[in-house]
């Protein structure tokens, strides 16, 4: 979140600075992707965690990157505080935007926590851990990239034109159309011409002689 969004977001919350400024916090994130899920079973495990305050998005998608409670939650985080969450999903849908908001928490000064993948920034070993998930979404990103780069080449190799089309081709492609339904027009004509072949035709396509004549 950029400072702005982060004040923003305080604005929205009751934000104690006087509280943030003395003991660590365990702020708890929740949430379920439809109406019809319920949030017990990760509320309740929060509170075992020992959340302080627990914030909860009902009916919202992971792959959504601004939430409502989950930008509050990350608001009033501050340096010492520990963001905790159920599961890993809840968070986030992608490997990459999990590590980028793990990053943003340790630039603040901030620790994560997830109870069932047993994941904690504050320890050595959660470190460790948080460490490896970021080398996998950094493969996971070179390799999209090397996929995209030789798919890009095997077009060039077939000769097929890249990037959006020019003006003057997409104004010919129009004219081309154009002169296209005129000769099918005028072949309607022709073939509707006189009463049996207007007949014939509207037998063929299912359509009255009166729409014919028109």
């Amino acid at each position: 979140m950029t400072p702005h969004a982060i004040k923003s977001a305080r604005k929205d919350t009751k934000y104690d600075k006087k509280g943030a400024d003395s003991m660590p916090r365990r702020i708890g994130y929740a949430r379920v992707s439809t109406e019809g899920q319920r949030l017990d079973l990760q509320v309740t495990a929060l509170e075992q965690a020992g959340c302080d305050h627990i914030f909860a998005d009902h009916g919202v998608t992971g792959a959504r990157r601004n939430r409502p409670e989950f930008d509050k939650a990350m608001a009033m985080l501050a340096a010492g505080d520990t963001l905790v969450i159920w599961k890993l999903d809840r968070m986030s849908r992608s490997l990459r935007h999990l590590v980028d908001i793990v990053e943003e928490l340790r630039l603040r000064g901030c620790h994560f926590e997830c109870v069932t993948d047993a994941i904690d920034t504050s320890s050595a070993m959660g470190q460790f851990t948080f460490h490896i998930m970021a080398a996998m979404a950094e493969l996971e990103r070179s390799l999209i990239s090397e996929r995209t780069l030789a798919g890009l080449a095997a077009a060039r190799a077939r000769g097929q034109r890249l990037g959006r089309p020019k003006k003057g081709h997409r104004r010919h492609l129009r004219t081309r159309l154009g002169h296209r339904t005129m000769r099918l027009a005028e072949r309607f004509r022709a073939a509707t011409a006189s009463a049996d072949g207007a007949a014939l035709t509207c037998r063929a396509i299912g359509a009255r002689r009166s729409s014919a004549r028109r």
